[in-house]
């Protein structure tokens, strides 16, 4: 009995490892109808062929990683403005903002502090703001505070919501040899949730829509 079990647990693990590359995968696959021919022929050399590669190397285009790394990393901040044409590069990596408000709610059980954050940053001071009534995210409250208190939505852990973005980390882990974080931001125009720091983290913003 045991050394069935045993057996099931592999046979679920194995089933599980097939599911994350096929995620893994289709993620790459997208990468490629969308890469430029510029790209490709970047990626011609065997030994960079790798997803993780390309991964990485779709995220910083047109920069190439050579660049990248012996210019920018750890040294300079870097801007890289995408195009009027391709306003949506990142955009399947997550929903946007009418989504978030509505249907990622109501989707979800979330729970404030835990899966979402409200903040917003005023006259010098930053407030952080958690219902009394419960700890549970409603439609109601997180439109109000978005669309009436110009409050900012801070998602933790977005990965657990949108495959796309779960692969991408993952296969930059990878490529970097570490482990990874994310947050979704959704500020509403003319407000900030957090006061002007910086972090003790190499970070990458990417812009999914506005």
């Amino acid at each position: 009995e045991q050394k069935q079990e045993e057996e099931q647990e592999i046979e679920e693990k194995e089933e599980e490892e097939g599911k994350n590359e096929k995620i893994e995968e289709d993620f790459v696959i997208k990468i490629n109808k969308e890469a430029t021919e510029e790209q490709k022929q970047f990626w011609n050399p065997k030994d960079k062929l790798t997803p993780q590669f390309k991964v990485f190397d779709w995220l910083i285009s047109p920069i190439t990683p050579d660049v990248f790394f012996s210019t920018y990393w750890e040294k300079l901040p870097l801007h890289i403005p995408r195009s009027q044409k391709r306003p949506d590069y990142f955009s399947h990596l997550f929903i946007g903002r009418d989504q978030i408000l509505s249907n990622f709610i109501t989707s979800n059980n979330l729970l404030y502090g835990r899966n979402i954050d409200v903040t917003l940053y005023s006259n010098q001071t930053r407030q952080t703001f958690t219902p009394n009534s419960s700890q549970t995210v409603t439609t109601e409250q997180l439109n109000n505070f978005f669309y009436n208190q110009t409050c900012s939505i801070r998602i933790l852990n977005p990965q657990t919501y949108s495959q796309s973005l779960w692969s991408c980390m993952d296969l930059l882990q990878q490529f970097f040899g570490y482990g990874m974080g994310a947050n979704v931001y959704l500020t509403p125009p003319s407000s900030q949730g957090f006061s002007p720091h910086y972090d003790d983290i190499e970070a990458f913003v990417l812009q999914i829509e506005g």
